[in-house]
């Protein structure tokens, strides 16, 4: 400040601001208009500091209450809040921000952020527990994703996406897919929603078995040899082995014909999880027919299943049955949830 005249022009009293009279003449200074200087005589702001790092020092009176510094770590013009817990950058000085009596948000000491939380547990933690939600509002309408989740090897995207990318991710097409969640590489469509709403798995674990080669009876307590397949999405299903193998833990649905021959025997067949059979358990389906003419058996299952876990068609009795023709004799499986 230039001297004490001017405050006393703003109606300001001298004695409420003490001015060391050896201080330079730009350490203070209220210009006309009311703006304050400090560091600076054009103070072109109601509070213009011009001053090296740190800029602002709020300093705690309590006993070991510390500081906090606003200001620039270089001459970039970075902007930097430190939070120090004792006045010496403490490594374990947390920075929180309360509206009243109630804390909202808090940056810890590994730097980590949480919102509804005082314990953050990663980068960002967003407490669930006081229904919070996150909400990203755009008019972006271009390809870049609105909400990109990345590290080094792996990228998940939500938002506008018009070409493939590195990384899996979940993001509108703007092709014939207004929705689409892709693997881990990016390269396999695992759930796309089109504009009409429908929803398509593509690579869902499915299977459809029959038996080809003419007539074949396997015989009784044995395992029906169903040999090929129409389809064998995600090749569950083994053609030597006659079982299906579920991938992961879930509901599957299944479902199989045997066409019986005219002999008059008695066929008991089972749909059943990891050989286990019998019409006593929940562990298998059981379906039968006794005819001198041809019939059907059909025995449609749903099987909670844990991973690796196996399902196969086995004949309990007698071996009266009929394969003339490809088709005739046919087992499937699909993971529905």
């Amino acid at each position: 400040m230039s001297n004490n005249r001017d405050l006393a022009d703003l109606g300001k009293s001298a004695e409420a601001i003490d001015v060391d009279a050896s201080a330079p003449a730009d350490s203070l200074n209220i210009n006309s208009s009311g703006n304050v200087g400090i560091g600076t005589t054009s103070p072109d702001n109601v509070l213009h500091i011009k001053a090296d790092a740190p800029i602002i020092k709020l300093e705690d009176n309590q006993a070991g209450g510390g500081y906090h510094q606003l200001g620039n770590s270089s001459s970039d013009g970075t902007l930097v809040i430190y939070a120090d817990a004792d006045g010496t950058n403490s490594s374990t000085a947390n920075m929180r921000f309360n509206v009243g009596s109630t804390e909202h948000m808090r940056i810890n000491s590994s730097g980590q952020v949480g919102i509804g939380t005082s314990s953050p547990a990663q980068k960002f933690h967003l407490d669930s527990s006081t229904n919070t939600r996150l909400r990203v509002s755009t008019t972006n309408t271009g390809s870049v994703p609105e909400i990109q989740l990345y590290n080094a090897a792996k990228e998940w995207k939500i938002g506008v996406e018009t070409s493939t990318d590195a990384g899996g991710g979940a993001y509108s097409n703007a092709g014939a897919s207004s929705f689409v969640i892709r693997n881990q590489t990016d390269t396999t469509t695992a759930m796309a929603i089109d504009t009409a709403g429908r929803v398509t798995k593509p690579y869902q674990p499915a299977f459809m078995a029959q038996r080809t080669g003419g007539s074949s009876n396997p015989g009784q307590y044995a395992v029906y040899p169903f040999n090929t397949t129409y389809y064998n999405i995600g090749s569950h299903y083994n053609t030597s082995t006659y079982r299906f193998t579920a991938p992961v833990a879930g509901l599957y649905m299944f479902g199989m014909q045997l066409l019986t021959d005219n002999s008059g025997n008695r066929v008991i067949v089972y749909l059943r999880i990891n050989g286990s059979n019998g019409y006593n358990t929940t562990q298998a389906y059981e379906g039968s027919a006794d005819t001198e003419e041809y019939n059907n058996v059909q025995i449609n299952a749903l099987f909670k299943l844990n991973a690796n876990d196996y399902v196969d068609t086995y004949i309990e009795d007698r071996n009266a049955l009929y394969n003339s023709a490809n088709g005739q004799n046919k087992f499937w499986g699909v993971l529905i949830a």
